[in-house]
């Protein structure tokens, strides 16, 4: 149940603009870790924290991207992003490319999560390949 509830509050709290996911691991690694040192094992406990951590990250992403999906009908949501113009068409052009790329990876990686997430609905790109980079 402690692995239920950490995670459900590590989405929480990834789907929080101002909250950094490092905050998000620390906490993670220090509840998980604690909680698994007299069963599993502190390490086994902290790999344990990594993959929940990843599945917590990879869910709110996909619900940044359904707050973007659903903001991006409103025209003035459209306008305000600049789904138009060229640096958003070229942005767009990049995260559409299939696999690794290098250009792709940076804004995914580099960007900050919410924005970026959120800009991946607005665009309706494909959420597994963003999901991906």
């Amino acid at each position: 149940i402690v692995l239920v509830l950490v995670f459900v509050v590590g989405i929480v709290m990834f789907m929080l603009p101002p909250v950094p996911g490092s905050a998000v691991y620390v906490f993670y690694g220090i509840v998980i870790g604690k909680q698994a040192q007299s069963t599993i094992g502190f390490w086994p406990g902290v790999a344990l924290a990594c993959v929940i951590g990843l599945a917590a990250k990879l869910v709110a992403c996909v619900g940044q991207y359904a707050i973007g999906a659903l903001a991006g009908k409103n025209v003035q949501v459209q306008k305000t992003i600049g789904v138009d113009t060229v640096p958003t068409r070229a942005i767009e052009k990049i995260l559409s490319e299939r696999g690794w790329k290098l250009g792709k990876v940076a804004i995914l990686v580099g960007g900050p999560d919410w924005p970026t997430s959120v800009t991946c609905g607005v665009l309706r790109l494909n959420i597994p390949q963003m999901l991906l980079g």
